[in-house]
């Protein structure tokens, strides 16, 4: 590894920044390639080129580095810096599952529940999007073990209303869903949202509904 003169470094990351404020694209990896010999962090070096491709809106380019740059932090443990390459990666490409499943484990093992919950939610929402009912009940499953049925009444929801809209669906597995957002309404004492959700089931499903309304009496 060869270290440049700290007058000359200086003047490195000057004319790196010239040069991306310019959109001189070649001259600015040009400039990059010389820091780079003076870098000894392979992980921050890939995320740094991933930053640059980025600025001259070369997505590939950029999401190539970034995986590599996820995959060095995660070899030396850097779990926090790995998650935060991947949350930029998932505000370049929303849609992109991948990122935010690993995202999701990163923050497991880091014990971020707040944030586990958020992406675990996020795919569950990409599930829903595209009718992927397996998928969304797995999520839900996952999300339940880190976030209370309160938090969740929104997502329950959401999968009930999805399922009943299949007149010939079998209510059984949903039983339990509606029964968890009956419990997280009413530890809410939202009464609106309550009624709410009692008038959309019944309007989809009349069995769901009755079950709905037998599991409310016997909570009186």
């Amino acid at each position: 590894m060869r270290y440049l003169p700290s007058d000359k470094y200086n003047v490195a990351w000057f004319k790196l920044a010239e040069c991306v404020s310019r959109g001189e694209k070649e001259r600015a990896l040009g400039v990059y390639r010389l820091l780079s010999h003076s870098f000894d962090d392979l992980a921050f070096a890939s995320q740094l080129e991933g930053d640059i491709l980025f600025s001259f809106e070369d997505a590939i380019g950029a999401i190539a580095k970034y995986d590599q740059a996820i995959a060095l932090y995660k070899k030396s443990n850097r779990l926090l810096e790995a998650a935060a390459v991947c949350e930029h990666v998932i505000t370049m490409a929303p849609a992109t599952a991948d990122y935010i499943r690993v995202v999701v484990d990163l923050y497991k093992k880091l014990r971020l529940t707040d944030r586990v919950v958020t992406y675990l939610q996020m795919l569950f929402a990409l599930a829903l999007g595209h009718d992927d009912l397996v998928n969304a009940r797995l999520l839900l499953e996952e999300l339940d073990q880190y976030a209370d049925a309160q938090s969740t009444v929104i997502e329950r929801q959401e999968l009930i209303f999805a399922t009943l809209r299949d007149n010939a669906c079998d209510i059984e597995p949903l039983r339990v869903h509606i029964e968890q957002v009956l419990d997280g309404l009413l530890a809410l004492d939202d009464q609106v949202a309550l009624q709410q959700f009692l008038a959309h089931v019944e309007a989809m499903h009349p069995a769901a509904s009755e079950h709905a309304h037998l599991y409310l009496a016997q909570q009186a």
